[in-house]
């Protein structure tokens, strides 16, 4: 859990669920954090306000993305490619806007 000096501001982060462990966080904003990078494969509605809290606690600026994954992005010979054969194409639907967080 280490911030950067960058010529940007302080920068780091955590990933997925690690954004949800106060003390991770705590870590950062210990440190100074000006820029939270925050990764993460949650496509829930509600990660916006996840972020947005983030945000306002840490008095920091937050990047979130989140992947896009469609089914065509396995191979068929996938040993697990059965398990998602019945589901939508679309996977993992990403973020298209976020909107300040700040």
């Amino acid at each position: 859990m280490t911030v950067i000096d960058t010529p940007f501001g302080r920068v780091g982060g955590l990933i997925c669920w690690e954004n949800y462990m106060p003390l991770a966080r705590t870590a950062m904003y210990a440190q100074g954090i000006d820029i939270y990078v925050a990764p993460t494969a949650d496509a829930r509605d509600s990660w916006q306000s996840t972020i947005r809290h983030i945000a306002c606690e840490g008095r920091c600026f937050v990047l979130s993305c989140n992947q896009f994954a469609t089914k065509e992005s396995y191979p068929a010979d996938l040993a697990y490619y059965p398990d998602i054969e019945q589901d939508p194409e679309v996977l993992s639907r990403g973020k298209r806007d976020c909107g300040p967080v700040r």
